[in-house]
């Protein structure tokens, strides 16, 4: 080869290592505007959705809950002294669930109505939840109760219904 084909060959060389890193700046100058678009853009999503928020009406305060479901100290207490021993509130369930002649429904096809003690539960110092069943129906019913002085509990029922 001669020195002016090796020449011809070594500058063709270099135009298109020159050739091929201007393409290239040029593919990774055309990323890096794509990306900061893409930013841009989400940038302008983000604060539109913030303006969005910031002008939605606030949602109502929830509603106040009712205190806890059971006795009261003071019903406790009151119980307690009345003769129901140190727990009260399994004293009435205990109680209750020894009555299904209180249920006010009446059974069918041959059944006897019980309490289902897993689902019986203190109200406050005045009633008593309770399902019951006769192994065909199935309700519930909310109890009114009073102890005497003497510890004896007086049940009525207020409200039942029974399922389905």
């Amino acid at each position: 080869m001669t020195r002016n084909n090796r020449d011809i060959r070594d500058r063709l060389m270099w135009r298109l290592v020159a050739l091929m890193l201007i393409v290239l700046v040029g593919w990774l100058t055309v990323l890096l505007f794509q990306q900061v678009g893409e930013r841009e853009a989400a940038e302008e999503e983000l604060a539109r959705m913030q303006a969005e928020r910031e002008a939605a009406p606030e949602a109502p305060a929830p509603a106040a809950r009712p205190r806890a479901l059971g006795l009261s100290t003071f019903g406790i207490r009151q119980l307690e002294q009345a003769g129901l021993g140190d727990d009260p509130e399994q004293g009435l369930l205990d109680d209750l669930q020894g009555r299904p002649d209180l249920i006010p429904e009446e059974p069918v096809l041959g059944g006897t109505h019980y309490f289902v003690a897993e689902e019986m539960a203190v109200l406050n110092d005045h009633w008593v939840y309770a399902v019951f069943e006769d192994g065909h129906i199935r309700g519930a019913a909310i109890f009114a109760f009073e102890v005497d002085g003497d510890g004896a509990i007086r049940w009525e029922a207020v409200l039942s219904r029974v399922e389905g």
